[in-house]
Order: structure tokens, then sequence, then C-alpha cells
């Protein structure tokens, strides 16, 4: 099987067929939905090329683990395909761009957001700490960066009243408690309404930003319901161009000091550059991307559950499934934990960590009941391979897996299993398994660069099994 560089021209490839065209004949189906940790953007070439020696046009093929969908698009253009994740911002994703609406108009839609009531409501009820956080970023471009420094650690309506402000000087105090009081007064009217402005308002985003992102939300609520997840979808991918975090995931927010306490360089242009990014611009431009999606009018699905459970609800005719489990506690929902929230709107409890010696709402203001998959805790993870493996050879399926090789390195969190475990499990259940190397092409980095391993040629791998 040919090995494919992330850098070639796809053109060039499919002329000199490198590639199979029957699942890479149009670039359309390369679609990058959000900023995710370990995109198989750069796979598709080879995934597609085993899938193909394993299954016809027409076959039934499932992505597991699905995330941010691009396997599940790409593979949708000429065969039917059931993404499954057990996350609900991956159903959303998946069934967006699997079965695009067609009947949204974008710019009705971003005009009656941008001109709705709720808009009007929530950002006259910020209006206070709007002021107090444009003041800091200001005073920060002028030399002064203490005041952005407290915003970015302390300004949170979550964080600051569950600590009644103790970490808070009296003019942030006061902005909060303001805007507050008025925020609790329309969540209160409509339950829900202020999802995005009371968690996430002054840690990920600006207050001006959340409060785009909810009149959004309470607009997508009260559309069709044949319309949600396509313009869900859309302000998903949104969010995640505009975060104002390292790398554009939700782990962690940024911190605005150094180790010393000294104000970070650069914080202000940083902060500045992503939160003076308007969310009803980007949303615009991302649900005109959705909207233009070509379809292959399969009858795809995008279901929510967990793998176990979607493995034995699969059609009988289904060939192949495609499986993408998390190896190391680095990977899954802490990376994803806001968009989760936007998308179930369920206002949920805040985990606590020890942070200076007390306990306090974690930094990150992470879901309490996080999903953590089995595949990725050293004492799980080999019984749930076994079951992954068990089920989709009593299916009569072949199964593709995508592995990152066990390489241990000092700093570096460990694979739970190494490919000649995995391998092991898997003769217990198929006749013939071989390994596919999609070319050298390394992950990208997480965080900061004290969190950046060293890159490594071969990062993933496919463990390709059929009986």
């Amino acid at each position: 099987m040919n090995q494919i560089t992330p850098s070639g021209d796809l053109n060039s490839l499919i002329k000199n067929e490198q590639i199979i065209p029957s699942l890479t004949n149009d670039k359309k189906y390369f679609f990058r939905s959000l900023n995710y940790l370990g995109s198989k953007l750069r796979m598709l070439d080879t995934i597609g090329e085993v899938i193909d020696e394993l299954s016809v046009p027409d076959d039934v093929v499932v992505d597991l683990f699905a995330g941010s969908g691009s396997v599940s698009r790409f593979l949708s253009q000429s065969r039917t395909v059931i993404s499954a994740d057990i996350q609900e911002y991956s159903r959303v994703i998946c069934s967006a761009i699997l079965t695009p609406s067609n009947s949204i108009q974008p710019e009705e839609i971003v005009e009656r957001c941008r001109s709705s009531s709720m808009y009007a409501a929530l950002t006259a009820s910020c209006a206070e700490v709007i002021q107090y956080e444009e003041e800091a970023i200001s005073r920060a471009f002028q030399g002064l960066p203490l005041q952005l420094c407290e915003f970015l650690e302390e300004g949170s309506f979550m964080k600051s009243a569950d600590e009644n402000y103790r970490n808070c000087t009296g003019l942030l105090e006061r902005a909060l408690k303001t805007s507050y009081q008025k925020l609790m007064g329309l969540e209160g009217r409509r339950e829900g309404s202020c999802t995005a402005t009371l968690y996430y308002g002054g840690i990920y985003f600006s207050f001006k930003q959340t409060a785009a992102i909810d009149a959004i939300l309470y607009e997508i609520e009260n559309s069709d319901v044949r319309d949600r997840d396509t313009l869900l979808a859309a302000l998903l991918s949104a969010v995640s161009s505009a975060v104002n975090t390292i790398g554009k995931q939700f782990a962690q927010p940024i911190q605005p000091r150094m180790a010393n306490g000294q104000p970070k360089k650069g914080i202000a242009a940083k902060v500045k550059k992503d939160r003076e990014i308007d969310i009803f611009e980007v949303f615009f431009e991302n649900l005109q991307r959705y909207v233009e999606l070509n379809c292959s009018g399969l009858p795809h699905q995008a279901l929510c559950m967990d793998y176990s459970e979607a493995l034995d609800q699969l059609p009988k005719d289904t060939r192949v499934v495609y499986a993408d489990p998390p190896y190391t506690r680095d990977h899954y929902s802490r990376f994803y934990h806001v968009l989760e929230t936007l998308c179930l709107r369920d206002s949920p409890t805040v985990s606590r960590t020890k942070i200076g010696g007390s306990l306090r709402l974690s930094r990150g203001l992470y879901r309490e009941q996080r999903h953590q998959s089995p595949f990725c805790i050293r004492s799980q993870a080999p019984q749930a391979f076994t079951t992954l493996f068990d089920k989709v050879s009593k299916l009569g399926a072949s199964l593709v897996l995508s592995y990152s090789p066990h390489i241990v390195r000092e700093g570096e969190h460990p694979r739970v299993m190494t490919i000649e475990d995995l391998t092991a499990l898997a003769r217990n259940h198929f006749q013939e398994i071989y390994t596919v190397c999609p070319g050298e092409f390394k992950h990208n980095k997480l965080n900061s660069r004290k969190n950046s391993f060293e890159q490594k040629p071969h990062g993933e791998i496919l463990i390709v099994c059929k009986n």
C-alpha cells in the first residue's frame, strides 16, 4: 500500500493513481469543523485507500468515536455512514456535515440574532462588566496590565459568585455583582438563556462575545427542528475559532502571569486579538460553509451513545468499522467541554480542584460529570478493546483501528496499551491483521512549549483487522 504524505497535491496523487478515486474525487468532502486534537484530516487519503480495499461503494461503514466528523464526512461521498460518539457536540457536527439543511438563509438568521431582543437584553445586563473588560484591555496596552491580569483570573460570574468575590478588587467586584444580578433576572425568566455568559464569559470569551453566543443559541432553540443541527454546528465551529486560549482548545484558559507572578509579555495583544472577533460574523461565515456542503443523498446517521451500545445497534450489512478511541488521559472531553455544554445547555455542576491549598472551582470550569473513556484508563482498556474486537468480529465486519505508537518519553503520558498488546488481543477475534503507515506526519502540539513533546514521524498508524 502506498504511503501518502500530507503535503502531496490531491489532483496529482489521483492522476498518478496513488489514491483510489472512489473516495477522493471531490475536495469538498475534506471538511474541518473544529480545531481538533488529533484531527484525521491529513490521514483521509490513506483511510480512504484502506476502506476501498475492504468494501465497495454503497456499503455501510461506521465512524466510531467520530469526534469532529472529518472521517465521517470523507467516507460519506460514496458510502452510507453511521457516525457514533458519546459526546453530543460530535453528534451535532456529524449530523450537520452528513445531512446539512438546505433551507437555511444565513443572512436572515444572523441578522435576526444580531437584532434580537435577547441579544439586547444580554448586552444590557452585562454592560458594567463589558465596560470593565474593555478598560482593562486598554490599560494593558498603556503599560498597566495588572487590571487585565486580575480580570482574566477572576472575571467570571461562576467563579466570583462561588467564592463570594474574595479574590476581586472593589471595582471588579461591583461590576460583576451588578451584571450578575441582572443576568439572574434574565435567566430566571428563561432557564438556559445565559449559559455561555454565566459559565464562560471572561474566561474563554469576552462578555460581549458570550452575549452573542447566547443570543444565537436562543434563536437556534426557536428555529425549525430540521435546521437546528446545522445551525448549532456552525456556532460550534465559530466559537472554536474565536476562543481566547492557546491552541484554540478548551483544556485551559489563558494564564496571564508567569510563575513569578509577573504579567506575561504580549498578553494584551493576545487577548485583544481573540476577544474582538465578531461572533456573528464568524457564525455567518461558518453557516455558509455548512449550508453549501454537497451531500451524497445516502441515508447517513449520527448517533450519540457509548461505543459498545452503538456496535449493538449497527445493521447487519455493516462492512467496515473505523475506530479512533482515545489512548491517553490528554484526550477527549476536557478539550471540548465548553462545546458539550453549549449543546446541552444543562447548567452542569463545575468540578473542583485544589488551587493554592484550597478547594476551588477548576480553572477551566470543567463539567463535573465529564466522560472519561475506558480506552484511556489503564485498568479498563484491555476489556474495552476486547469488547470492540469481539463485537465487530461477530458483526462480520472489518475493523480499521487508528493508533499512535507507544513510545515513552520523559514527561509524556504513555499510551495505555502497546501495539503488541493490541494485536495480541485482536488475534483472538480476527484471522488477518496488518498495519498501514499513513506517511510521515505529526499531530498538532498541545498548549505551551513545556507540554509539547517531541514530535515523531509515523505519529499514527492504522491497524487493519479482518476475517
